[in-house]
């Protein structure tokens, strides 16, 4: 089943059903397998606006559970990327939702090699954002946030095809079982690229390749809710700077820098801590030119100061495209150097090698560092999921 889009007439309104994999999406060792179904509807209400709702319901099959979630979306000021959204359901989610792994991928893992590197708990919520741009070059987004969630064990106490059932905790110092609690957070974000070159697309604002690099600055509140017994409440900074640069044909050097913290933390929550990028799956749907990928997906989640910093440079040549028979063949080389610093840890660094087509497959060998001492080596592939 690959999925198919119905229109009515007047291209008006539409009706799109997913293939497959929208389905039967999952598989974990908390809810065994989703079973369910997602389709989104679209009504275009001017010539400057249409609206899109997306639903999705599934069966957990082994913790016999209803999941549910749903996305009601806006777009407007085709010229200003206008996007107004509410969400809300309550499903199962990855204590690193900001960054975490594939789900895709860890459902592959898990029910044929009894292997989850995804940790799950229960959340229930509503969101309501918006997102514009206003300045060119200039990108503004505000959200406000409900969540009511709490930890969750495994359901499943055999795996499809034999071995261990790994228990559902993640891999830190700083996890505490998650009781029931409440959190109200609002988010604002600033996002600036200096002289961003743009077109105009069907009357759609479309950004050229940048020729500066992008800054970004994101505030984050959680109010404490005086009525709750665990009293979740803190203020979270933090500031970015990425660039990508082509020097020619199959020649780009790429960077990102990011750094934060909290201040006033109070009962911080796992998934309120920042996460990062991080995996130990030798297959991932990440690009190899951020994160890490030689170690746990929650090892360095932090409740305190942090900054890390990815560079990465695809090259037509440097070390197998030397061999005759190989240099002209259409593939690239890149070396992938990641940083990582947080409060009370050591730094950590990963160095690698890969080929590959640029970010759409690539094989790649990573070495780790701890405060510059070798630790570990590591072999990756990045097979990035059709959107």
């Amino acid at each position: 089943m690959t999925g198919q889009t119905f229109t009515t007439k007047d291209k008006d309104a539409w009706l799109k059903l997913y293939d497959l994999t929208a389905y039967v999406p999952e598989y974990n060792f908390v809810d065994g397998l989703w079973v369910g179904a997602k389709l989104t509807g679209g009504l275009k209400l001017s010539e400057k606006a249409d609206l899109n709702f997306t639903p999705r319901l599934y069966y957990a099959t082994a913790r016999k559970k209803l999941i549910s979630d749903f996305s009601l979306t806006l777009n407007y000021a085709p010229r200003r990327a206008g996007n107004l959204w509410l969400k809300g359901g309550r499903l199962t989610d990855d204590y690193n939702g900001e960054s975490g792994e594939s789900r895709l991928y860890n459902s592959a893992a898990t029910f044929l090699f009894s292997r989850s590197d995804v940790k799950f708990y229960e959340k229930s919520y509503l969101a309501l954002g918006n997102r514009m741009e206003i300045a060119n070059g200039l990108q503004f987004s505000a959200s406000l946030e409900w969540q009511r969630r709490n930890s969750l064990q495994n359901f499943v106490s055999k795996a499809p095809l034999g071995g261990h059932v790994e228990p559902n905790v993640p891999e830190n110092a700083n996890y505490q079982f998650m009781p029931v609690n409440n959190l109200l957070k609002s988010s604002f974000e600033l996002n600036y690229t200096p002289a961003q070159y743009y077109r105009i697309v069907k009357g759609r604002k479309v950004y050229e390749e940048p020729l500066f690099p992008t800054f970004s600055l994101r505030y984050e509140r959680a109010f404490p809710m005086s009525s709750e017994k665990y009293v979740t409440s803190y203020h979270r900074l933090e500031f970015g700077a990425r660039q990508a640069v082509d020097f020619g044909m199959f020649n780009r050097f790429s960077w990102n820098v990011n750094a934060g913290l909290f201040r006033n933390a109070k009962q911080l929550q796992f998934p309120d801590l920042k996460h990062f990028a991080s995996t130990r799956m030798p297959l991932t749907e990440r690009s190899f030119d951020t994160g890490f990928f030689l170690i746990d997906n929650y090892r360095y989640a932090t409740a305190d100061r942090w900054a890390q910093a990815h560079m990465s440079w695809h090259m037509p040549y440097l070390l197998v495209k030397q061999l005759p028979f190989l240099r002209k063949k259409s593939f690239d080389e890149a070396l992938h150097l990641h940083t990582l610093v947080t409060y009370k840890n050591s730094p950590y660094s990963e160095l690698g090698y890969s080929v590959g087509f640029r970010n759409v497959a690539r094989v790649g060998v990573f070495a780790g560092f701890d405060r510059l001492k070798y630790s570990t080596t590591g072999i990756s592939v990045s097979l990035p999921f059709p959107k």
